[in-house]
């Protein structure tokens, strides 16, 4: 009986010391903060009639190409290559069709390949969107960046200004 005794106040010992709540031990870890970084949009392409423009012809998928650009328009080159549908980059990533199989609208991404932030945290970047041997629609997309956060606020399409959307953003053609 005297060794249970001990044995049961050796165990009440270590639980009573042995847990301490005081707040000097506790380590509190904070969680990051959520990361907002958004780097796609979707388009719709019609005419002034609501016909889609893949259906009459005028943007061909065979050709559908992004392609990042400087402000003047000119191609962006790294050792030699175009920068041009580069997957998680520069790219056309995502095709919806209808039950045809025409293209309904595009999921481009736009990842900045030059870092040059304004003194408002926002980052310009340019692009054409290829759409037939020689066609193309010219694209200004603007980031906001701050040590975590890097999104799309808005985007001149064409020299039409477009805010962000999570929905696609039509283009109109005529």
């Amino acid at each position: 009986m005297r060794l249970t005794k001990i044995i049961f106040g050796f165990i009440v010992s270590l639980l009573i010391f042995s847990c301490d709540n005081t707040l000097d031990n506790e380590i509190i870890i904070e969680p990051f903060p959520d990361r907002k970084i958004n780097h796609k949009q979707y388009f719709t392409y019609k005419n002034i009639n609501g016909e889609n423009l893949f259906v009459t012809g005028i943007y061909k998928e065979e050709y559908l190409s992004l392609i990042a650009t400087d402000e003047n328009g000119n191609d962006l080159y790294i050792k030699g290559e175009l920068i041009a549908d580069i997957a998680n980059y520069v790219e056309i990533f995502n095709k919806a069709t209808d039950e045809e199989g025409n293209v309904i609208n595009l999921g481009l991404r736009f990842v900045p390949i030059i870092d040059t932030i304004n003194s408002e945290n926002e980052i310009k970047a340019y692009y054409k969107l290829k759409y037939d041997v020689d066609s193309f629609d010219f694209i200004t997309v603007f980031y906001k960046k701050d040590s975590i956060n890097e999104y799309i606020i808005k985007i001149i399409y064409n020299g039409v200004e477009y805010p962000y959307s999570e929905l696609p953003i039509e283009i109109i053609k005529e």
